[in-house]
């Protein structure tokens, strides 16, 4: 549906911001979808009774909301909760009529008291709702897909690759000995021409060598990136000197491949892969070190 919000047509800080206010909604969804309803149900129900209810039923939301967040329901709650501006000015004035001038202010301000139903089921954790809805969105890495790619290659190992201590992060090398090395050509000419292009600190060469949406790591939080503009207002942080001194000293005959992806150095720092016939950067520093168990 195209009034589905799509990560891929907006930038990186448009899509914080479109997840930040959903996350606000989502946390208190019966009060926020109540917003257009109430109003015109003040002409029939008793106001406490409004209240009771659209109470217990955030108080129950509250053992939900973070189990799961859904970009079409979200939404559909942005269209739905537009009807205030129809439902309200109609109530008010049909409870005018009728001499119900409280009720009519009540009417008036629900979408401002709807907010404060959050306190009732002990807040909301934003930043965590915020984060799901990024998920979602797909504008922070799936980083176990990247463990599972790490996993099979550490347990395919026939003896522990840290002396028998399952806990330990493994590197490029210890990856190497449990698959396989890159044998592509193409992939191997492209890895030395980034190489060259980030010591010599060609950023918008750089860019150009990126398939967009990037994977990357920015200030330890995963993010995805969009497109070339974005990337070289993050590239200095991203591309720091510990990250760049790791590109300028790998070993392009020693990159570990699973099927077609081929990481360049470190323990994830730099994943090369395939975009048409063309060989693109595909995620920067999303998993700089590996543990069996999980990724840190």
């Amino acid at each position: 549906m195209s009034f589905v919000w799509k990560a891929s047509e907006n930038t990186f800080q448009e899509n914080a911001r479109w997840s930040l206010l959903r996350a606000i909604e989502w946390g208190i969804w019966p009060a926020f979808l109540s917003i257009p309803l109430v109003p015109l149900l003040l002409l029939f129900v008793p106001l406490w009774h409004i209240i009771i209810i659209v109470g217990i039923l955030t108080i129950l939301w509250s053992f939900v909301k973070y189990k799961f967040v859904n970009v079409l329901l979200a939404t559909l709650g942005c269209f739905w909760v537009q009807l205030k501006w129809v439902s309200i000015p109609v109530s008010i004035v049909l409870l005018s009529l009728r001499r119900h001038y409280v009720l009519a202010c009540v009417a008036l301000i629900w979408p401002f008291i709807s907010s404060f139903f959050g306190l009732v089921s002990g807040g909301t954790q934003i930043g965590r709702i915020e984060e799901m809805f990024m998920k979602k969105l797909g504008c922070i890495p799936d980083t176990d897909k990247i463990a599972d790619i790490l996993g099979k290659a550490v347990h395919s190992q026939k003896t522990p690759i840290t002396g028998g201590r399952t806990n330990q992060s493994c590197n490029i090398d210890d990856l190497i000995a449990a698959g396989e090395c890159c044998n592509d050509e193409a992939i191997k000419v492209f890895a030395n021409q980034f190489k060259e292009v980030v010591i010599n600190k060609n950023k918008e060469r750089v860019a150009s060598m990126i398939r967009y949406p990037l994977k990357a790591t920015f200030k330890d939080k995963a993010v995805i990136i969009n497109n070339e503009k974005d990337f070289l207002v993050l590239y200095d942080d991203i591309f720091n000197n510990s990250l760049c001194n790791k590109i300028g000293h790998a070993d392009i005959q020693k990159m570990f491949a699973d099927n077609n992806r081929v990481m360049m150095c470190g323990a994830g720092d730099v994943w090369l892969g395939k975009d048409g016939n063309d060989v693109k950067v595909t995620a920067v520093g999303v998993c700089r070190s590996y543990h069996p168990e999980h990724m840190v």
